[in-house]
């Protein structure tokens, strides 16, 4: 551990919550962790170490973020990078609050000091999540509040990943698909449907996506599906929201209206009508039975 942290972003109002989750700045393998700040508020503002960066991730809600140099849409899902020594100011756009998580750090060894993205990284830059950093964020606070001896390795591991993420977003590039072959037979095929379904869970609005993204229609690949699974793809699509939900009651760190809405139910009632049914508990009663014992006070 090193000098204290010193804290970047201040809020501009009232918050509803702020959580600083360091008392003091933690040296990882690649970079210098200096903290990580969870806030519900209208507006926050703040500037940036010399030589170090901040991650600002739009957990939920929408908003403006006004730089020295630009005023950009920060929106639900989406991420800011902000360079070194910057001056910035995150605000709503609604009356609601957001719900802003934002990582500061510094980069040390050869890795990613001299990396060609920091290198050519001069001006603040929002990049869409498609990959998952809300869950690499939410298991980073977990990790950081158990502080038993395995939470720094993780801590070093997730920070690594949100960080290449990201990068892979400044840069341009994703993991690139195989392509897929037209001709599997039908044990693969319901197998690539469940590894699309486990992977997309999050983003997914419609079952229809699963067979659009195979190539097959949509009857053909449900009775596959059941032939090979014993179960119908909705309900397995079902199952996987499901536990999706329920690892975020966990966590404490969603409020129920969030994941209702992250995981494109209708409605928060269709949400507690379809968790109710599937595992005998309201969510209301399954995050105060199950729900992590340092979660915040999120509005429902």
């Amino acid at each position: 551990m090193s000098a204290k942290a010193v804290t970047s972003l201040r809020t501009g109002s009232t918050p509803v919550f702020h959580k600083r989750y360091l008392e003091r700045s933690c040296t990882l393998t690649h970079v210098r962790l200096l903290q990580l700040h969870d806030q519900c508020m209208h507006a926050a503002q703040g500037r940036t170490r010399q030589n170090s960066y901040s991650l600002l991730y739009m957990l939920s809600g929408s908003g403006v973020l006004q730089t020295e140099e630009a005023e950009l849409q920060l929106s639900q899902r989406h991420a800011a990078w902000l360079k070194p020594d910057y001056a910035y100011r995150v605000s709503s756009d609604t009356r609601e609050p957001l719900r802003l998580v934002a990582v500061d750090w510094q980069p040390i060894g050869g890795l990613l000091r001299h990396h060609a993205a920091l290198q050519d990284f001069n001006n603040c830059r929002v990049i869409a999540d498609h990959t998952g950093m809300d869950g690499l964020l939410i298991d980073m606070m977990r990790e950081l509040t158990h502080k038993d001896e395995y939470a720094l390795p993780m801590v070093d591991v997730l920070v690594s990943r949100l960080i290449m993420v990201a990068l892979r977003g400044l840069r341009g590039s994703t993991l690139k698909e195989s392509p897929v072959d037209k001709s599997p037979n039908r044990t693969e095929l319901v197998y690539r449907a469940v590894q699309y379904i486990d992977q997309e869970v999050d983003s997914m609005t419609e079952l229809g996506e699963v067979a659009k993204r195979l190539g097959y229609s949509h009857s053909h690949l449900s009775h596959a599906f059941r032939e090979e699974m014993g179960v119908s793809m909705q309900a397995y699509w079902a199952q996987r929201r499901m536990m999706r939900a329920m690892s975020r009651l966990q966590s404490g760190h969603s409020s129920i209206t969030q994941i209702s809405e992250y995981l494109h139910y209708r409605s928060i009632h269709a949400f507690s009508k379809a968790f109710k049914k599937a595992t005998g508990f309201t969510p209301s009663e399954y995050q105060a039975l199950y729900g992590s014992d340092d979660r915040e006070g999120y509005p429902i």
